[in-house]
């Protein structure tokens, strides 16, 4: 593990550990630190740099700042559906909180999107469709 990932890592710690505190205030500051870190550390496409945004997306909506978390967990969401391979779970936690937030915001359309949203390379689903006849 290089230094910059190795500094993430324990600064991740000490953000779970102030947000277990609530102490709010000081894990945004050092949930910035670890983005900033993770920006320099990681591709734009690897796991921990969306880690970090969705974290600090998530930390200021607990403030009630939802306008700034919304930026964060939107860069947070696309990394996930770039993420090879894929993971479904994570896509879809973020689409249902991005859709939670955009609702919370009064933008009823856009929550909307986020609630169908689905990954990218997810295979397509087949529709059957099933006759239901009157009992002779």
């Amino acid at each position: 593990m290089k230094g910059e990932e190795k500094l993430w890592t324990i600064l991740n710690d000490k953000l779970d550990t102030l947000r277990a505190t609530n102490r709010l205030p000081q894990a945004i500051r050092v949930a910035e630190t670890a983005l900033e870190i993770a920006k320099r550390a990681f591709r734009g496409t690897d796991l921990p740099l969306a880690t970090s945004f969705e974290k600090l997306g998530q930390l200021l909506d607990q403030k009630g700042d939802r306008a700034a978390a919304k930026g964060y967990l939107l860069k947070a969401h696309a990394i996930l559906e770039k993420v090879n391979p894929p993971d479904q779970r994570a896509i879809y936690r973020s689409a249902r909180r991005l859709a939670f937030l955009c609702d919370s915001l009064g933008q009823s359309e856009e929550a909307v999107n986020f609630t169908r949203k689905r990954s990218p390379r997810a295979p397509k689903s087949k529709t059957f469709i099933i006759r239901i006849s009157a009992p002779c």
